[in-house]
């Protein structure tokens, strides 16, 4: 499954990057999110991990979430593991890019479960979970442009 989604918002990239990485504006655009709780290492350096909780089907989800590149306003990669997964972790990607009146978004979920069961498993998953996304990215967009408009 490779999802890629690119948005531009009418917000600076710092105020969009504090939307990405504080986990108490994260709940306010990523529906779900629960608690994004720091178990490991200084928060937002390399190889530091935390423990991402997200509401699934009408139950709680664990997933350890280990931060594998970041660059301040720039760039941010994790790497998300968890029972759902099964034994294939998941790579998230953010990078913005600086459009003077704008950032420019562009978003990458990467997952190949190596089972051909969760394969196609993954095949159904990936159209909801693009649904899912656009309506995140939404969100999050409505947020930024907002906080600058007040």
């Amino acid at each position: 499954m490779d999802i890629r989604y690119t948005t531009e918002i009418s917000a600076p990239a710092d105020r969009v990057w504090r939307y990405i990485t504080e986990p108490e504006l994260q709940k306010q655009w990523m529906r779900g999110v629960v608690a994004n709780v720091p178990i490991e290492g200084e928060p937002n350096t390399v190889g530091s991990k935390s423990r991402m909780t997200i509401r699934e089907g009408g139950s709680n989800q664990d997933y350890e979430v280990t931060l594998t590149e970041f660059e301040p306003h720039e760039r941010l990669t994790v790497e998300m593991r968890g029972k759902n997964l099964g034994d294939t972790p998941m790579q998230v990607e953010y990078r913005l890019t600086d459009l003077v009146t704008e950032t420019r978004l562009d978003y990458r979920c990467l997952w190949n479960p190596s089972s051909r069961v969760v394969r196609f498993v993954s095949w159904i998953f990936g159209g909801f979970a693009k649904g899912m996304l656009v309506g995140f990215m939404k969100s999050l967009k409505e947020l930024c442009e907002a906080e600058g408009a007040a």
